[in-house]
């Protein structure tokens, strides 16, 4: 009798130390449920209506979309949140469908790109730079009504639009121009349908789209451009 209750006590302890070290484990593969306040949150009231566009300048995360409004706010197409609340940036875009589908830093200023003529009161055909406090154009920009920027990427010390267009600036650029702080330029022979996507990888430029040809060579809707 003894030393059945022996053997019992002693099953008993084996099975608190297997369940100890099954519960150790168990904390180790499925780490605890993240404190309340973890995943999505909304910033403020949002815009009303699509957001094609977000970057960072001078600290503020910048949105361009088709949205008039942004917070309450009226901002016309593209707009600045602090963390807190959303802010217009000067008078925004007007004129033709009226979207920012691009933005991007270059030379410590904001570019917007996209489907508008006006930026801030200024003529700015489809692409205009907003310097903290004023929007400028960066030359004649594009010239149809039908034209767009719909992506923008620094390389190498240029800013690359892509879009499109046939002609920016005045100069023909077949749908990717390089802008060089005073003038535009092609890079190469372009492409043959519009670019809808750039991004640099490897010391190249990458540039996507709906084109069959970059250059004179034959691609399948994404090619590399290096220099």
């Amino acid at each position: 009798m003894l030393g059945g209750l022996k053997i019992a006590r002693l099953v008993v302890l084996t099975l608190i130390a297997v369940l100890s070290t099954i519960s150790a484990c168990s904390k180790d593969k499925n780490p605890t449920r993240p404190p309340v306040g973890h995943g999505w949150s909304a910033l403020g009231s949002g815009t009303n209506y699509m957001v094609n566009a977000l970057t960072v300048y001078n600290g503020q995360l910048m949105a361009g979309g088709s949205f008039p409004m942004a917070g309450g706010v009226i901002v016309h197409y593209v707009a600045a949140w602090d963390g807190s609340t959303w802010s217009a940036l000067g008078s925004g875009m007007s004129g033709r469908n009226k979207a920012v589908c691009a933005l991007a830093e270059y030379n410590g200023q904001l570019i917007a790109g996209g489907s508008f003529d006006v930026a801030g009161g200024v003529s700015a055909r489809g692409i205009a730079a907003w310097e903290g406090s004023s929007w400028s154009a960066l030359g004649s920009g594009l010239p149809g009504m039908h034209e767009a920027v719909y992506a923008l990427k620094e390389y190498n010390g240029r800013l690359i639009a892509g879009g499109y267009f046939v002609t920016v600036g005045g100069v023909s650029a077949n749908y990717i121009a390089a802008w060089e702080g005073s003038s535009w330029s092609p890079l190469g022979a372009g492409t043959n349908k519009e670019v809808n996507a750039l991004a640099v990888y490897n010391g190249r430029l990458i540039a996507g789209g709906d084109f069959d040809t970059a250059g004179a060579v034959s691609v399948s809707k994404i090619a590399a451009w290096s220099e």
